[in-house]
């Protein structure tokens, strides 16, 4: 008889629909055989694509973000300012490049991080590329957000597109420490929390509760950190 493992599908595609509908096939597969480099660069291929066909909405948008957080420096003239607002808008395409490392050192910190929650908080023996594919393939989730919130930033011409809490504040900066709070609980950042509780209950064999309830805690730190940051102007993606 063959080892269980062998029936175990670790085909690309196939882990890819299963994240959005059978999650569980994917957190089998990934643990059989992980991969985190593929999702990494397709991750990244679908932001900067995402970034490329909404350009003029992005630099017009991204000029007023520079605008509005030069504003209170005082150690730059207005011509200054200006000048560094146009140059953000000629170099826009080195953001492409902030993307690649961007997500390669999210991937790699967030697999780290689970490793460490899996094995020291509940109990597991996750070894760290399971834990980084795990973070990697549930990013998969950024293409039924692109699919919402492209054509909303298209149409509206803004970056704001809402799907969470944001939307209580339609007036609010981006860059406000209100929006940066509310706009962190979107219908897409709670779907990949619960995708990475269950994918780390399924790595772990710690109960489903038990994960949740440490995931979500030290994601609502994270939302912590992140709009504490924001109250000295420092934003984080």
């Amino acid at each position: 008889m063959e080892p269980e493992t062998s029936a175990v599908d670790t085909g690309f595609f196939n882990r890819l629909v299963n994240i959005f509908f059978n999650p569980t096939k994917t957190f089998e597969s990934i643990l059989h055989q992980p991969s985190w480099a593929l999702p990494w660069i397709c991750i990244f291929l679908l932001h900067s694509f995402s970034l490329v066909v909404l350009k003029d909405v992005y630099v017009v948008e991204k000029a007023k973000i520079v605008r509005e957080a030069l504003a209170k420096n005082q150690n730059m003239t207005d011509e200054q300012k200006e000048q560094a607002v146009e140059m953000t808008q000629k170099l826009w395409f080195i953001d492409l490049i902030f993307l690649f490392f961007w997500f390669l050192i999210m991937i790699l910190l967030g697999g780290l991080i689970l490793k460490i929650i899996g094995n020291n908080l509940l109990g597991g023996t996750l070894d760290f590329a399971p834990a980084a594919s795990l973070f990697a393939w549930v990013q998969f989730i950024d293409i039924p957000m692109w699919l919402v919130k492209g054509p909303l930033i298209y149409v509206t011409e803004s970056l704001r597109a809402d799907t969470g809490l944001g939307l209580l504040i339609p007036n609010a900066s981006l860059l406000s420490v209100q929006y940066v709070f509310l706009s962190s609980f979107d219908l897409f950042s709670i779907w990949k929390l619960v995708l990475v509780g269950l994918g780390l209950a399924f790595m772990t064999k710690a109960s489903t509760q038990k994960t949740f309830i440490v995931v979500g805690l030290i994601w609502l730190a994270w939302v912590a950190a992140r709009t504490g940051l924001a109250t000295v102007n420092v934003h984080l993606p």
